[in-house]
């Protein structure tokens, strides 16, 4: 979370991330940061919270 609030995408992250209540969140290095919600064994989305990607990928 201190990544997305350097990268000032800290609300949209906080807002995404409520829905680890119904998904399994996984953290994951991909694009340098990234939070990974999976409903069994499929990927419902995912987030970066890097910035190295040049924006809030979602």
């Amino acid at each position: 979370m201190a990544m997305a609030s350097e990268n000032k995408t800290e609300e949209m992250v906080t807002l995404c991330r409520q829905l680890r209540e119904v998904w399994g969140e996984n953290l994951a290095n991909t694009g340098g940061g990234s939070f990974r919600y999976w409903s069994g064994r499929r990927m419902v989305y995912g987030i970066n919270i890097s910035g190295q990607l040049g924006e809030l990928d979602i």
